[in-house]
């Protein structure tokens, strides 16, 4: 039994020694000087190819883009260290997945995977063991899922300078992939981003306290973003549907936006019966315009 429990031991660590030498290619190893294939790490709508050129994303404040980090034609590779940044104030980076990549199906070390709301910078450092791609090598590395938080035209979404060891040649962009730990060499294509009409609805508060056969408000602001101009339908719900439960009602039910008047307001004004049931409910309050939807809630405590 001992000797079996010190196999084990053995085969561990030599196993974790083979991960750590396989992470510490990333930084240290020069470019190939015979590289078969310069592939490019484009930014795409899709995940199994890069377009002809640098896309345009779109989308309106508070809906969420995911951007796709694609390598295409590149030399066989088993990791890479690649960062991609956006403004923070108009795109912030939520989340990482580099689920269905080259690397689907093996055994994937992740030793960093991080998005910085305040750069703008979503990074991923990832490499497999036991396992090269077949060269040329074209598909999904990872995928960044992004908030639109901000109002922008032709904001660049690229790859941020200062990195050593780049796979692209002559410079310090952040993009590194290697090739049994030496860097495969590689052309990138960054991507832009222009924020769609629409709008965004907010509350002045999130909750509102009523005793019974009472009744308080709030207001709702509807704000037109990227040059949105058009009514907005508005519409409120209460939750649960109850007997005797409080009432909610918006004046006015519409709001008008133009060019000249982007911000439109309406009163949600929430009303207790004296019989209505102590316990809290849930205000949701629904804008829309065309194929454009957006909700807003308010907690409400009747006591």
């Amino acid at each position: 039994m001992e000797r079996s429990n010190r196999k084990k031991l053995s085969v561990s660590v030599v196993l974790f020694g083979l991960v750590i030498a396989s992470l510490s290619f990333l930084p240290a190893m020069p470019r190939s000087a015979h590289a078969q294939f310069t592939g490019i790490v484009c930014l795409s709508a899709i995940t199994t190819s890069c377009p002809s050129s640098a896309p345009t994303f779109g989308g309106s404040v508070g809906n969420q883009i995911v951007v796709n980090v694609v390598i295409q034609g590149s030399d066989s590779l088993n990791g890479f260290d690649i960062s991609v940044q956006a403004d923070p104030q108009v795109l912030s980076p939520v989340s990482i997945s580099s689920a269905g990549n080259v690397f689907a199906g093996q055994i994937t070390f992740t030793q960093m995977n991080s998005t910085n709301t305040s750069t703008g910078v979503a990074r991923l450092v990832q490499v497999v063991l036991g396992f090269m791609t077949p060269s040329p090598t074209t598909g999904l590395l990872f995928s960044i899922r992004y908030n639109i938080v901000g109002s922008t035209t032709d904001t660049p979404i690229a790859y941020p300078s200062g990195c050593s060891n780049s796979s692209v040649a002559g410079t310090t962009t952040c993009v590194q992939v290697v090739n049994a730990g030496t860097v495969d060499p590689e052309t990138v294509q960054g991507a832009t981003f222009t924020t769609a009409a629409g709008f965004i609805l907010t509350a002045s508060s999130s909750s509102l306290s009523l005793k019974r056969g009472s009744s308080g408000s709030v207001t709702i602001l509807v704000t037109g973003t990227g040059g949105f101009t058009g009514s907005v339908s508005l519409l409120a719900v209460v939750s649960p549907v109850i007997k005797h439960g409080p009432s909610a009602t918006l004046n006015p039910t519409s709001v008008t936006l133009s060019a000249s008047n982007t911000v439109g307001t309406s009163s949600l004004t929430v009303s207790a019966l004296h019989s209505t049931p102590i316990r809290a409910y849930t205000v949701t309050v629904t804008g829309s315009s065309g194929t454009i939807s957006h909700s807003v809630t308010i907690q409400v405590t009747v006591s």
